[in-house]
């Protein structure tokens, strides 16, 4: 089920997203459910429960709270919602990147429709990536666990330490980190330390030098790996 809201103070906008969302969703056989609101305020009284949207479609020129005051409180409660602005004007590039924004749909363009399925096909892909499910064999126990879900794995002599999001407690099994790194290489992982392999999904900041999770965690980054992760971290997130 692909959840959707559109906040737009334009009605010919707003009726145009849902149209040709309502099209590309039919042709694809994704069930959905799509939320229309009128201004930014409208979107946000929704508090925490907007997390529960997965695609969230916004307009950048909003009276009142524009776009992207919106999708910075967005941000306060979710890194995974997908944000796409639809704007008349490229010019928050900027912006969208300080929150995270996968597209910018431009109004009135003649591509309008094809913008959209290019954007959709994007946000897809990432989503079928993401929700790998593998079986683990933890001296715990064995559990089907949602790759996304992994915070990060540490390493500590030949025990791999998983903390996952979801679970109680330390999942442990016996391993390299070299070898799971190689595993996950298309998943958002990244080995910024020489004993810990993190999920760029869950990092919140990275700073010298260590890198900080939205768990409150920190992990050091030693001096020699800072330059790599702070690039692959700048990559990640203009990917998103």
């Amino acid at each position: 089920m692909y959840k959707i809201a559109i906040c737009d103070d334009e009605r010919y906008f707003r009726n145009e997203i849902y149209r040709r969302l309502e099209d590309y969703l039919k042709r694809k056989n994704i069930e959905y459910e799509i939320d229309i609101y009128t201004t930014g305020e409208e979107l946000c009284e929704l508090g925490e429960k907007i997390v529960n949207y997965l695609i969230v479609f916004l307009d950048i020129n909003m009276k009142g709270m524009n776009g992207v005051d919106v999708a910075q409180r967005i941000r306060l409660y979710s890194e995974k919602i997908f944000i796409v602005f639809i704007t008349a004007y490229i010019d928050y590039s900027i912006d969208g990147y300080k929150v995270g924004a996968v597209r910018y749909l431009l109004k009135n363009n003649e591509n309008f429709q094809f913008a959209i399925e290019e954007c959709m096909d994007a946000i897809d892909k990432k989503i079928n990536t993401s929700r790998e499910i593998r079986r683990f064999i933890f001296t715990e126990g064995s559990l089907e666990i949602m790759v996304e879900k992994i915070i990060y794995v540490e390493s500590s002599l030949h025990r791999l330490e998983f903390h996952i999001s979801g679970e109680s407690g330390v999942k442990n099994m016996y391993g390299r980190l070299d070898e799971l790194e190689e595993e996950f290489k298309e998943n958002r992982f990244i080995r910024v330390h020489q004993s810990f392999l993190v999920n760029l999904m869950f990092v919140k900041k990275v700073s010298r030098y260590s890198v900080l999770l939205f768990t409150g965690e920190s992990i050091p980054i030693p001096r020699a790996r800072y330059r790599e992760v702070e690039e692959k971290y700048i990559a990640f997130k203009g990917r998103m």
